[in-house]
């Protein structure tokens, strides 16, 4: 009996060095899935932000303001010749085709003439 007790305590030793291995193997793996999961949220939050900006970005672009697409077309060259600068914002782009009303082409400055232009306020 005295050589199975010491083999039995082997057993018990060995199976519970087991255990430990595999509780700390979970342990391990616990925190390394918390780590990724908190860098998951910082990575995926400014891509949320992103999203949500580029989603108002292309509702408002395609709000036009009013204008339609053959008033745009009219205007488009000039709006590129002479106010570049203010492209994307179609209230400073109409202002300053405004400003510029002697410099349009005829098609452009008959769009202005028209019912007092696009309006870039019509829209809202």
């Amino acid at each position: 009996m005295s050589i199975a007790a010491p083999a039995a305590a082997e057993r018990d030793w060995d199976h519970l060095t087991a255990l430990r291995v595999v509780a700390e193997a979970v342990r391990i793996r616990h925190a390394d899935e918390l780590v990724f999961h908190q860098r998951l949220a910082k990575t995926t939050r400014p891509i949320e932000v992103l999203a949500l900006l580029l989603c108002a970005t292309t509702a408002s672009a395609q709000d036009n303001r009013g204008s339609t697409p053959e008033q745009r077309a009219a205007c488009a060259p000039d709006a590129f010749r002479l106010c570049s600068s203010y492209i994307p914002d179609p209230t400073r782009v109409e202002h300053c085709l405004r400003q510029n009303k002697s410099d349009l082409s005829d098609a452009c400055r008959s769009v202005f003439e028209q019912s007092g232009g696009p309006v870039a306020s019509r829209g809202k």
